[in-house]
C-alpha cells in the first residue's frame, strides 16, 4: 500500500513539473520529467503486477542505499547498524547492493522496446549528448520537440495512475487506506508523510 502512495506522490510530483514548464519549459527539462515519467510507468505496472513485485520494489530501497553507500564511503556505526537491520528485514533475494533495473522491468513486463525507444529519445536531450550540445533544436524545431515530449509525459503518467489504480497494489492500498490514516494521525507531525492518503 506504502509503494502505491510513494509512486502515485512521484507521478503527480512529475506531471505537475511538466505542467508549468509547458510554454517555456527548457527542452532538456521537459525530456528529464518525461523520462522519470517513462520509468515511474514502468515501476507503476511492474509493481501493480503482483503484491510480490510491489515488495520488491520497496526493498530495493535499501538495495539501492546499500549500493550507494559501498561507491562513496561507509556509513557511521548508527547508519551501519540501521542498515544492517534493513538487510535482515529485506532478506537475500538478491545481493544486497543488486537493485532491479528499470530495463529489466521493462523487459520482463514485455515492455523492452516501449522503454529503450522513448528512454534513447529522451536521453539525448537529458544528457549533455554531442547532439544537444552543438546540434541544438530551436525556434519551431524546439517548441514541436517539447509539444511531442510534453504529450508523451501526459500519456505515459495518465496510463501509469489508470494502472496503479486497477492493480492488486492498488486494491491493496484501498483496503488498507484507513488504517494508514489513523496510523499517520498518530505520528508526530515532522515525521508524516506529506500526503494524506485519499
Amino acid at each position: 500500500a506504502l509503494v502505491y502512495v510513494d509512486l502515485v506522490e512521484s507521478i503527480e510530483h512529475y506531471r505537475g513539473l511538466l505542467q508549468r514548464a509547458k510554454r517555456r519549459g527548457k527542452l532538456d527539462h521537459v525530456a528529464w520529467m518525461t523520462r522519470n515519467l517513462l520509468e515511474l510507468r514502468i515501476w507503476a505496472e511492474y509493481c501493480g503486477r503482483s503484491v510480490e513485485n510491489a515488495y520488491d520494489f520497496y526493498c530495493d530501497a535499501v538495495r539501492d542505499l546499500v549500493d550507494m553507500l559501498r561507491k562513496f564511503g561507509g556509513p557511521g556505526p548508527e547508519v551501519e547498524a540501521e542498515l544492517g537491520r534493513a538487510k535482515t528485514f529485506i532478506g537475500d533475494l538478491r545481493p544486497h547492493h543488486k537493485f532491479k533495473p528499470v530495463s529489466q522491468a521493462a523487459e520482463e513486463l514485455g515492455l523492452k522496446d516501449f522503454y529503450d525507444k522513448n528512454c534513447k529519445i529522451l536521453s539525448k536531450y537529458v544528457h549533455p549528448t554531442a547532439m544537444s550540445v552543438i546540434a541544438k533544436l530551436r525556434g519551431k524545431g524546439e517548441d514541436r520537440a517539447r509539444k511531442e515530449f510534453l504529450d508523451l509525459g501526459r500519456q505515459i503518467s495518465e496510463d501509469a495512475l489508470r494502472l496503479l489504480k486497477e492493480s492488486p497494489t492498488g486494491k491493496l492500498y484501498i483496503k488498507y487506506r484507513s488504517t494508514l490514516n489513523r496510523v499517520n494521525a498518530e505520528m508526530p507531525e515532522d515525521q508524516r508523510p506529506l500526503t494524506k492518503y485519499v
